[in-house]
């Protein structure tokens, strides 16, 4: 579950590093809307994965052991 968590924020991470340099003021609002979207995006999936790693949130029932899904429907 938190090996899970962590390579998802680092697979965010490198597909910013990736997208980063395409990143720039450009001269038209769809551009920027996408970006825009893109950077929300983004921000969203490793908040999502920052909190399953705190353990603020319960992590998804896929990536739950069979044991503690047992546990769970005790």
């Amino acid at each position: 579950m938190l090996p899970n968590s962590l390579l998802k924020i680092l697979l965010a991470v490198l597909f910013l590093y990736i997208a980063w340099p395409m990143v720039n003021p450009s001269l038209h609002s769809f551009q920027n809307l996408f970006w825009l979207f893109w950077l929300g995006l983004f921000f969203l999936v490793i908040g999502g994965n920052l909190a399953t790693l705190f353990k603020i949130t319960e992590p998804p029932v896929i990536e739950k052991d069979l044991g503690q899904r047992q546990k769970d429907s005790i």
